[in-house]
């Protein structure tokens, strides 16, 4: 009797692998899928992305050179509150 539980228990944990196994396939399947349409887009626009952070990347420091600047920082959160219409607070 033993011996048969013993058995089944080995039967189902093996199934339960295989099953568990099968899964792991078709999601290892899927993101290789995935994978492979990416990487055909990242070479089909690798060119334009490559000069579009050329042309990019500047602007953006110049922009860090100007928001970084104290007197921007300290006037940030007025123009924050009148942007978004709320009044300054009364102390």
């Amino acid at each position: 009797m033993v011996l048969v539980v013993g058995v089944q228990a080995v039967w189902r944990s093996a199934r339960a692998a295989r099953r568990r196994a099968s899964e792991l396939a078709v999601y290892a399947a899927a993101q290789a899928e995935e994978m492979a349409i990416l990487a055909e887009h990242l070479n089909r626009n690798g060119f334009e992305l490559r000069n579009t952070s050329q042309s990019l990347f500047p602007k953006i420091r110049q922009w860090q050179a100007v928001l970084g600047s104290p007197i921007v920082l300290a006037a940030m959160p007025w123009a924050l509150r009148r942007l978004f219409g709320r009044p300054l607070r009364r102390r």
